[in-house]
């Protein structure tokens, strides 16, 4: 274990059990090498996602609901909001959805980002309300169990003169409070993150410069949306990132641009200040392009990118650590796809870690769902087709009752070879497991 990290007896419990059932044991005479510390995975089937109204679709070709096995089907799409939309974040908070989106085709500048409320079944509830004017794509939304906190990039606008990360809350109604935390010295930020835990209170973790080139920072943020002092998290080069709360601590992955293009992933784990427990970080993997995911359920981090295998194949890539992040298994993911691309990684009690990717097969462009339990074993991979001449992308996951895994995207009907088209929209369709 690390010394000074918050460490449970559950943790050294649970991770003896790992070791037995992913490891194939724990005696003494068993080397922990790379290989031993695989996961194997299975190939992908293939269903078909209806873009009508209605009723569920059944899995087009392989393998389906009726051959007995835990695959997952998928609803037909439905539209969500009044088109140009993009980019939408969404939490479930018990009963209903709070959504944060950009009512907007164009791709830079400023674009009104909005937030809005929807019914488990979809329906809007009351009117949306203007946040502000977002300068990135990088915003986030979570639910305190009382009101929703919303974080931003604000561009200045009109009357407003600010350039910069900006935090303000919305009532449990969908009310915007007047009041907003600035964060200084963030005009050139471009990339943030925004966990919640409802004993710890909120983390918003940062980079600044364009391209993270100055580093990674976090906040605490507190219930009512106020903010405590900075911390620096990494001083480097700062590519990618995200964080979540775990076993008495936050833990924030994330990956750093290199001179050597090997862009190591990296992970600290953080006390309820938002401080480093120890100034030298854990090394958990490599190569990381685009975004990166992180989650925590049961015990365990699961940690997920898009990375490069060793026939530099395009490919989810995941790693499983203990509360105390130690790293207990790297599950390896199969794809028949010619390449997939991760977009969201969340957690069910139910079914374990989720992630999203899209990809092509055949150079018709997919959406995918991976189904990983806590302990690391992979389920089937699903590959949903979707129309040839529609583009999917910005794919979000949230579970919400009864474990109902809920998919978002943003949905062009009418793809340009760059940006959006004006009829670009947010849809949403729902994932289920076989019984």
């Amino acid at each position: 274990m690390f010394k000074g990290y918050p460490v449970h007896i559950l943790n050294v419990l649970v991770g003896c059990c790992l070791c037995a059932l992913v490891l194939g044991g724990c005696d003494k005479e068993t080397e922990e090498t790379e290989e031993s510390r695989q996961v194997g995975g299975n190939d992908s089937m293939i269903a078909d996602m209806g873009t009508d109204g209605g009723g569920q679709t059944s899995p087009g070709g392989g393998q389906s609901c009726s051959d007995g096995i835990p695959v997952m089907q998928s609803a037909a799409w439905s539209s969500l909001l009044g088109k140009p939309a993009t980019a939408i974040e969404a939490v479930w908070t018990g009963s209903e959805f709070g959504l944060l989106w950009l009512a907007s085709e164009a791709s830079s500048g400023l674009r009104p980002l909005m937030f809005g409320r929807a019914s488990a079944s979809g329906a809007m509830l009351g009117d949306p309300v203007l946040v502000g004017q977002a300068s990135a794509s990088s915003h986030r939304l979570v639910f305190t169990g009382v009101r929703y906190i919303v974080a931003w990039v604000n561009g200045r606008d009109g009357d407003d003169p600010y350039d910069g990360i900006r935090v303000g809350v919305v009532s449990a109604e969908g009310a915007l409070a007047e009041t907003t935390s600035d964060i200084d010295g963030t005009y050139n930020s471009a990339q943030i993150d925004l966990a919640w835990d409802e004993i710890s209170g909120g983390l918003l973790t940062f980079t600044r410069g364009a391209l993270g080139e100055s580093g990674l920072f976090s906040v605490i943020i507190n219930e009512d949306g106020t903010l405590n002092a900075e911390n620096v998290v990494d001083a480097g080069n700062v590519s990618a990132f995200a964080s979540t709360y775990g076993d008495g601590a936050w833990a924030v992955a994330y990956a750093v641009r290199d001179e050597q293009a090997s862009n190591p992933v990296r992970l600290h784990l953080l006390d309820d200040d938002g401080v480093i427990y120890d100034p030298l970080p854990i090394d958990v993997g490599n190569r990381a392009l685009g975004r990166l995911h992180i989650a925590y359920g049961q015990g365990n981090y699961a940690i997920t990118w898009t990375g490069l295998n060793q026939e530099e194949k395009l490919l989810p890539m995941a790693v499983l650590l203990d509360g105390a992040a130690e790293i207990i298994g790297r599950p390896i993911l199969n794809l028949n796809a010619d390449f997939g691309v991760v977009e969201d990684l969340t957690v069910s009690d139910a079914t374990g870690f989720i992630f999203s990717w899209h990809g092509e097969l055949d150079l018709v462009p997919v959406l995918g769902i991976q189904v990983m339990s806590i302990l690391g074993i992979l389920e089937t991979s699903v590959m949903m087709t979707v129309e040839p001449d529609q583009q999917y992308s910005q794919s979000r996951l949230v579970v919400s009752e009864n474990a109902q895994i809920n998919l978002f995207s943003t949905n062009d009907p009418n793809p340009k070879p760059l940006g959006y088209s004006e009829d670009v929209n947010i849809q949403q369709t729902r994932i289920e497991a076989c019984e």
